[in-house]
């Protein structure tokens, strides 16, 4: 297998279903919940990245 690691920057009203979620599929271990960071320790963890994912949500007219 891969040796994978996650860092999940930010927070909001998802936070602790995910943390849910990593512990009932058994990866709780391989996620770092971070939290929320100031704009220069974001862009300095994004830097040491090898693959960045941003969420978002869409209006429901898809407008925003």
């Amino acid at each position: 297998g891969y040796d994978i690691h996650l860092d999940i920057i930010g927070s909001g009203e998802e936070l602790e279903n995910l943390k849910s979620l990593a512990h009932e599929i058994g990866v709780k271990e391989r996620i770092n919940f971070i939290g929320q960071k100031n704009w220069e320790s974001t862009l300095t963890t994004l830097s040491k990245t090898s693959i960045f994912i941003l969420m978002s949500k869409a209006a429901r007219n898809y407008d925003q």
